[in-house]
């Protein structure tokens, strides 16, 4: 409770810098005209979520008895229930090794009849996007797939 007068007590100093308000004016009409959440409210959402992420993409560890901190994902099943439900997250994976080239060829590449413009063996990707104000689309091509996906 110590932390969330605290951070509350933060909060009120910042928001009547802020209005202009008189030291009477209420926090929660402040924080009301402001589109603030209460500072503890703010934190505790912020716990919550990075306590979901943890857990939906096994980073969570729970060693024993869930004790100060790890409490969070108790209170978090109890007032959020749809947390409890399993996912489609997916952890992500990053490798900077490229087994590719690319080649963009030249017009003057192009247009000799006798120099192969794509090198024998080679898989070929035609992609294309387009944004308008209706939507976005993708379209995608594969010669090694054998795949069309609009």
């Amino acid at each position: 409770m110590v932390a969330t007068s605290g951070t509350g007590c933060c909060q009120r100093l910042a928001c009547l810098a802020i209005t202009g308000a008189i030291r009477t004016t209420p926090t929660a009409a402040m924080e009301y005209l402001l589109g603030l959440l209460p500072l503890d409210l703010y934190i505790r959402s912020v716990a919550m979520g990075t306590c979901y992420r943890l857990f939906s993409t096994g980073g969570w560890r729970n060693r024993g008895e869930r004790t100060s901190h790890t409490r969070i994902w108790n209170v978090t099943g109890a007032e959020v229930p749809i947390t409890t439900m399993y996912g489609d997250n997916t952890v992500p994976y990053f490798s900077f090794d490229h087994q590719f080239e690319t080649l963009i060829p030249t017009r003057d590449q192009w247009e000799e009849a006798d120099a192969p413009v794509v090198p024998e063996g080679a898989i070929i990707v035609y992609t294309d996007g387009s944004s308008e104000l209706r939507g976005t689309g993708r379209g995608q091509v594969s010669s090694l797939m054998d795949c069309r996906q609009m």
